[in-house]
């Protein structure tokens, strides 16, 4: 008998590694759905369109996108937070609104709990620009004149709870100034504001503001992000403004279903990792008003942790509620 027990030990301990090893090799065997939480022609759209077919090259399988827009990307987010663990249900969003969305929605999943990590993706700063109307060319001349006129110079944004409305407040408040924080229904009305100069003010992304600043449309002041960018090379970054605590913009990242395997999620960050290499997908990104900003799935899980403290704080601070 102890020889037989002794035989069976022997087979079972031989067997715990080869189980292990079977495990960690778990690797996408099916379809991929990258869900899109927002409609059709957005940033996350075009940034997905970008990727998935290079992504299916590397992983083997069909990538296709689809969109789920509703409450504020939330409804995409909730099919994914709740798809079967097996990476082949994939969230492509802004990174900086779900942060957002536990301070603002009664949500029916958690962001940093329900959902894993793969990779940021892409990071899309935002100009402070001003109108054509507007006495001031420089960020110094904006400061100045919104202290000599307290309460009067109005600021647009594209929403209540937007990541360019709460930065913002952060820079109103970093600043001392009185500025009138006026919402609009999303970027292209709050832009138009400006440029007719019912606005004073915007600050918002640059794939959509870098036009207007180039046709003189618009003034541009200054870039969140840590360089100028290259169709504006005199216009100074707001770290070189010394103004780091009001930094923002618009980052895009992956996300995959709590619960997948790291094998897989491995799978997934080093092939994204593959993909922005390819000179014709940083082009694209780059075209888009973006630049690459990749990194690990640890990278983006403190991200998500450190913004949804950040947002929470500003949003309380400033009562706000939809």
């Amino acid at each position: 008998m102890k020889k037989i027990l002794s035989a069976l030990l022997v087979l079972l301990l031989a067997l715990v590694p080869f189980g292990a090893a079977t495990l960690a090799e778990e690797t996408i065997d099916s379809t991929v759905t990258i869900v899109v939480p927002f409609a059709a022609g957005g940033t996350s759209d075009i940034l997905a369109r970008i990727l998935s077919p290079h992504l299916s090259e590397i992983l083997g399988q069909d990538v296709i996108v689809e969109n789920k827009p509703g409450a504020g990307g939330n409804l995409g987010a909730d099919v994914v937070a709740h798809a079967n663990p097996n990476g082949t249900t994939l969230l492509l969003m802004d990174v900086g609104t779900l942060a957002i969305s536990p301070s603002l929605y009664e949500l029916t999943y958690d962001p940093q709990t329900d959902l894993a990590p793969v990779s940021m993706l892409a990071f899309t700063p935002y100009i402070l620009a001003v109108s054509p109307n507007l006495p001031v060319t420089t960020f110094e001349e904006l400061v100045a004149y919104s202290q000599e006129n307290p309460g009067k110079v109005n600021v647009a944004h594209s929403g209540v709870g937007a990541g360019n409305h709460l930065t913002e407040l952060v820079l109103n408040e970093e600043l001392g100034l009185d500025w009138k924080i006026v919402a609009y229904s999303g970027g292209s009305e709050a832009i138009r504001a400006v440029v007719s100069g019912e606005c004073d003010v915007i600050l918002n992304g640059a794939a959509a503001t870098l036009p207007y600043v180039v046709q003189d449309q618009l003034k541009g002041l200054a870039v969140t992000g840590g360089s100028r960018l290259a169709d504006l090379p005199d216009m100074p970054t707001f770290a070189e403004l010394g103004l780091p605590e009001s930094e923002g913009g618009s980052w895009q990242g992956l996300l995959a279903t709590a619960g997948t395997p790291e094998s897989i999620i491995t799978q997934l960050n080093e092939a994204i990792a593959q993909v922005v290499e390819i000179e014709e997908v940083r082009d694209n990104i780059l075209n888009l008003g973006a630049e690459v900003s990749t990194g690990t799935p640890e990278d983006l899980d403190a991200w998500i942790d450190e913004n949804v403290t950040r947002w929470a704080e500003v949003i309380e601070a400033n009562n706000i509620s939809l």
